[in-house]
């Protein structure tokens, strides 16, 4: 899903969740999901459960997290 942070502080929070995530499913800082939970970017609430995560980059969706928080002006 494509959404459009608003803001600097919601490209933050897009950002370290990525790094976040990466690292919990990496079997790293499981625990770090929790600063997240309740918090959305551009609308939409930032997935907080190991699980959900792990079977969304067992599907491969996860391995496109770079391009998941591209500054809306970054093609300009």
């Amino acid at each position: 899903m494509d959404v459009l942070a608003r803001g600097s502080r919601q490209r933050e929070r897009a950002g370290r969740h990525r790094n976040v995530a990466t690292l919990v499913l990496r079997g790293k800082l499981p625990a770090c999901l929790k600063e997240f939970r309740g918090k959305k970017v551009g609308g939409q609430e930032l997935v907080t459960d190991y699980g959900q995560l792990s079977t969304l980059a067992r599907a491969g969706v996860l391995t496109h997290l770079d391009t998941l928080y591209v500054s809306p002006d970054a093609g300009a």
